[in-house]
C-alpha cells in the first residue's frame, strides 16, 4: 500500500516536472542560430532529464510525507487510547463509588417513555446490579399513590421550565415488599427546537437511614413534648446562642405566644433582657458542665409580680462541649409569699409589728460591723413604761395592747428613718441610733420620746396617762457587743426608775 502511495506520487511529479522544464529551458530559451536538428533534441533530453529527476524527487518527497503522516498518525493514536484508558479508569471510579455509595442514576427517553437505570439502582431495588431500560411506569407503580402527585407536580414544574431542577424526597417499593425512602433529583438535559423534552437526567440516592432517624425524632420530640405540655412547669431547651428549639404548653401560655412566634429567636426576645442577661451570667458554669439554679422575680401585665424558681441544666455534645440547655421554671409566688410572712412572722413582733428581740440584735450586729464605714456612733436606748401595768390591770388586756400599739406608733415618729424601733418585751422597747454625732444627739432623741409618751393616750374605755424611763449606752464605749449595749442599756433605765421614773440617763453618767 506504501509502495503504491509512494510510486504515484513519484509518477505524479515525474509528469508534471517537464512541463515546468519546458516552459523555463525550451520556451524562453533563444535559438535562432541554433541547428534544427539541435532544438529538437534539447527539447527531447529535458523532457527526459525532467521525467527522471521528477521520478527521483515525487519518490524521495513521498516517503518522507508518509513517514511524517504516519508519525502524526501513530501520535494521534497512541493519545486516544490513552485518553481512553484514563476514561475507563474513571468510569470505574464511578462505578466502585457508586456501588459504594447509595447513589444511582438515571437517564428517561421521553419520546419513548423507558428509562435507563444504572447498575447500583437495582443494587437499591435489592436485586441483581445490572445496567436496564424500563418502561418509566413501571417505575412508578413503586412509588405509594399518596406521594405520586407530588413527584409528578416537582417533575412538571422543570419540564415547564419553572425551574432548573426537581429535588423532592419519597418512598420507594424494594423488590422484597419493604419501603425505602430516596432523593430524587433530575433535570431536563435535551429538548427538541419546539420545547418539547426529549430527555431528562437524574439520581437517586438511598435516605432511608437518616428518614428513620429522623422519623423516630420527630416521635421523640412529639413524646417529650405530650410530657412536657402535662406538667404545671414551664420548659424549654435553648441552643448555645441561648435561641428557642423547644417550649412546651405551660411556658407559651406565660407569655401568651404560640410555639411558631417563639423557635428561632432568642431568649431576650421573648422573656425580656433582664432574663438573658441572668443566663448570659451563669454561663461558664454552664460550660463546665454545672447544673445551675436561681430565683428571679417578674412583673406581670396584669400589674402583680411573680417569683420563679429557675433551673438550667446543660447539655454537651460528643466533644464536651456546650450544645445547648434546658431549663425548668416553677412559680414559687404563693411559696415566697409565705416564706416571707414566716419571716416576717419570725422576726417582727405581732402586736406592734416592730421587729424583735431576734431582729433587734441582727441589727445592732451589723451597726457595729459598719461603725469604721461611717461618721459618729451607735447608741442603744432602753425603753421601759412606767405606769402601764396599772392601765393593764384596771382597764382590761384589751386596752392595754391597744396602748402598746400606740406606744410603738409615737417611738415610731420620733425616730429617724434610719433607726430601728424594737419591741424587746412586755412593756419594753429598744430603739437603735445609728449615725449619732455626739451623745447630746442621743440624749436628745431619747427625751423627745420621753415627752411624747408622757402625752395622753386615747383608748376606748378613756384616756391612759403613763411614762417611760430610757437608759443609753452607746458604741463603742459602753461595749462592744450587742449582749453588752443592752445589758448596759437595761442598767441605766433602772436606775432612771430608781432616780423617779419619767427621765433619760446615761450609762456611762449613771451613778453605780
Amino acid at each position: 500500500m506504501e509502495v503504491r502511495a509512494r510510486l504515484a506520487v513519484a509518477m505524479l511529479v515525474a509528469a508534471l516536472l517537464p512541463v515546468f522544464a519546458m516552459d523555463m529551458v525550451v520556451l524562453r530559451a533563444d535559438f535562432t542560430h541554433v541547428r534544427g536538428g539541435f532544438i529538437e533534441a534539447a527539447i527531447i533530453g529535458t523532457g527526459v532529464g525532467a521525467a527522471l529527476l521528477g521520478l527521483g524527487l515525487g519518490w524521495a518527497m513521498s516517503g518522507f510525507v508518509l513517514r511524517y503522516a504516519k508519525q502524526r498518525v501513530d501520535d494521534a493514536t497512541a493519545r486516544l487510547v490513552e485518553v481512553s484508558r484514563e476514561l475507563e479508569v474513571q468510569r470505574n471510579r464511578l462505578a466502585d463509588a457508586m456501588d459504594g455509595s447509595r447513589l444511582a442514576m438515571w437517564e428517561l427517553d421521553m419520546p419513548s417513555g423507558m428509562i435507563h437505570l444504572s447498575a447500583n439502582w437495582w443494587s437499591l431495588m435489592g436485586a441483581t446490579p445490572r445496567e436496564s431500560s424500563v418502561p418509566i411506569a413501571e417505575l412508578i407503580d413503586r412509588v405509594p399513590n399518596d406521594e405520586q402527585a407530588d413527584c409528578w407536580s416537582a417533575v412538571r414544574a422543570v419540564m415547564r421550565g419553572g425551574t432548573s431542577f426537581y429535588d423532592v424526597e419519597h418512598r420507594v417499593r424494594r423488590d422484597d415488599g419493604t419501603m425505602m425512602w430516596i432523593r430524587s433529583r433530575g433535570s431536563v438535559s435535551s429538548r427538541a427546537a419546539d420545547g418539547r423534552v426529549l430527555r431528562m437526567t437524574g439520581t437517586n440516592f438511598d435516605i432511608t437511614a437518616r428518614k428513620v432517624a429522623q422519623i423516630a425524632l420527630q416521635e421523640s420530640e412529639a413524646k417529650l413534648r405530650l410530657v412536657a405540655d402535662s406538667l404545671p412547669l414551664m420548659v424549654t431547651y435553648l441552643d448555645a446562642d441561648l435561641r428557642f428549639l423547644f417550649a412546651n404548653r405551660e411556658y407559651l401560655g406565660s407569655f401568651g405566644a404560640a410555639l411558631g412566634e417563639v423557635l428561632g429567636r432568642r431568649l431576650g426576645e421573648v422573656a425580656g433582657e433582664e432574663a438573658e442577661e441572668l443566663v448570659r451570667s451563669r454561663m461558664e458554669e454552664l460550660r463546665a458542665g454545672c447544673t445551675v439554679t436561681y430565683e428571679r422575680e417578674r412583673q406581670e401585665a396584669g400589674g402583680g409580680t411573680k417569683h420563679y424558681e429557675v433551673r438550667i441544666v446543660p447539655r454537651r455534645d460528643a466533644s464536651d462541649r456546650l450544645e445547648g440547655m434546658f431549663t425548668v421554671i416553677q412559680d414559687i409566688t404563693e411559696r415566697a409569699v409565705t416564706s416571707r410572712l414566716f419571716e416576717q412572722l419570725a422576726l417582727s413582733d405581732p402586736l406592734t409589728s416592730l421587729p424583735n428581740k431576734r431582729l433587734l440584735l441582727d441589727r445592732i450586729e451589723r451597726a457595729i460591723a459598719q461603725a469604721g464605714r461611717r461618721d459618729g456612733f451607735s447608741a442603744v436606748l432602753f425603753v421601759d413604761l412606767d405606769g402601764f401595768k396599772t392601765v393593764n390591770d384596771s382597764m382590761g388586756h384589751t386596752e392595754g395592747d391597744r396602748l402598746l400599739k400606740a406606744v410603738a406608733s409615737r417611738l415610731r415618729s420620733c425616730a429617724r428613718a434610719s433607726d430601728t424601733v424594737a419591741r424587746f418585751g412586755g412593756d419594753e422597747f429598744v430603739v437603735l441610733l445609728e449615725g449619732c454625732r455626739t451623745p447630746t444627739d442621743a440624749g436628745n432623741i431619747a427625751r423627745k420620746m420621753a415627752v411624747a409618751l408622757s402625752l395622753p393616750f386615747p383608748l376606748s374605755r378613756g384616756e391612759a396617762e403613763i411614762s417611760c424611763s430610757i437608759g443609753i449606752a452607746l458604741h463603742p464605749r459602753d461595749g462592744l457587743d450587742p449582749e453588752t449595749l443592752l445589758a448596759h442599756a437595761d442598767a441605766a433605765m433602772y436606775r432612771a426608775k430608781q432616780a423617779g421614773k419619767n427621765r433619760v440617763v446615761l450609762y456611762a453618767e449613771a451613778p453605780a
